[in-house]
C-alpha cells in the first residue's frame, strides 16, 4: 500500500503571520492566551486600531525572533525529522486499517511546517499542519500524529457523507468537533499506542461536554469501543455523527 511522507519544512513568513495575527484573535478555546503565553511582547497587538498595524508588528516580531533563533528551529527541524521517519510507515498502515480506507495516491506528501506558533492548526486543502519548533520530544510523535489522522478520517467522511460542504470541517461546527474528539480516541487504539507510547490527550472543553451522565470523550471512547468490536469505524462514524448531532446544545 502506499502511503504519504511527513516532509519537515518551515512555515512560509506570510503565513505565519497570519496565523498568529488570527489566534491572537481568538478569546474562543484560549487560543490568545496560548500565544501571548509564549510571546508576551506580542500582547502589543491588542492595543493596535488597525489589521494592517497588527499584521506589520507581528511581522517584526516574527523576523526578528527567527533571526534569534534561527540555530535552534533548524535543529528542533532536524529532531523532529529523526523521531518520526522510523515510524511513519507503520502507523499510516496502522491508520489505514483502522479508518477501513487508504491512502490516495496522489497524496505523496504530508506538509509540517515548523513554527514559532504554540498552536497547530492543520489545512484539509494541501494537506499541511503547523508544528512549534520547541515540542519536547516527547510531544512531537503525538503531534504529528494527531493531525495526520485528520487528513485521511476526512477522506473516509467524504466517502460517507460525500455531499456536505468542507466548510462544515472547520470550527466552530459539529464536524470539527467531532474530528478533534475522534482524533485521540483513534491514537488510543492499541495498534497505535505501540507506536506512540503515551496516551493521547483531549481538548479541555471536549472532557468537559456532557452527553447524559459522562463526558462527551468518555461517550464517543465506549462508543467507539463497541462498533470498532463488531461493525468498525464506518459505523462508528455514522453513530458518532448521529450522536453528536442529536446533543448539538453541548458543544
Amino acid at each position: 500500500m502506499d502511503v504519504p511522507k511527513v516532509v519537515f519544512s518551515e512555515v512560509p513568513l506570510s503565513l505565519e503571520v497570519e496565523m498568529l495575527r488570527d489566534f491572537l484573535s481568538m478569546d474562543d478555546y484560549g487560543f490568545a492566551e496560548c500565544v501571548t503565553r509564549k510571546h508576551p511582547n506580542l500582547g502589543i497587538v491588542h492595543t493596535v486600531a488597525s489589521e494592517a498595524e497588527q499584521a506589520e508588528c507581528v511581522r517584526k516580531y516574527v523576523v526578528r525572533f527567527r533571526t534569534e533563533h534561527r540555530e535552534t528551529i533548524e535543529t528542533c527541524k532536524e529532531r523532529f525529522r529523526k523521531d518520526w521517519e522510523p515510524v511513519e510507515t507503520e502507523y499510516f498502515t496502522a491508520l489505514s486499517e483502522i479508518l477501513q480506507t487508504r491512502w490516495p495516491k496522489e497524496r505523496s506528501e504530508i506538509q509540517a511546517m515548523v513554527s514559532i506558533d504554540p498552536i497547530s492548526p492543520r489545512f484539509l486543502s494541501d494537506w499541511s499542519f503547523i508544528v512549534c519548533f520547541d515540542y519536547a520530544s516527547e510531544a512531537i510523535r503525538e503531534i504529528v500524529m494527531h493531525e495526520c489522522v485528520h487528513f485521511l478520517y476526512f477522506e473516509k467522511w467524504k466517502q460517507l457523507f460525500p455531499d456536505m460542504d468542507p466548510e462544515l470541517f472547520e470550527s466552530p461546527h459539529l464536524e470539527w468537533h467531532l474530528s478533534e474528539i475522534v482524533a485521540p480516541i483513534v491514537l488510543n487504539d492499541s495498534r497505535i499506542q505501540r507506536l506512540l507510547q503515551r496516551k493521547a490527550s483531549f481538548y479541555g472543553i471536549h472532557e468537559q461536554a456532557r452527553i447524559g451522565t459522562v463526558s462527551a470523550t468518555e461517550f464517543f471512547q465506549d462508543l467507539y469501543d463497541k462498533q470498532m468490536a463488531t461493525d468498525g469505524f464506518e459505523s462508528f462514524l455514522s453513530e458518532a455523527y448521529y450522536a453528536i448531532k442529536k446533543n448539538r446544545d453541548s458543544f
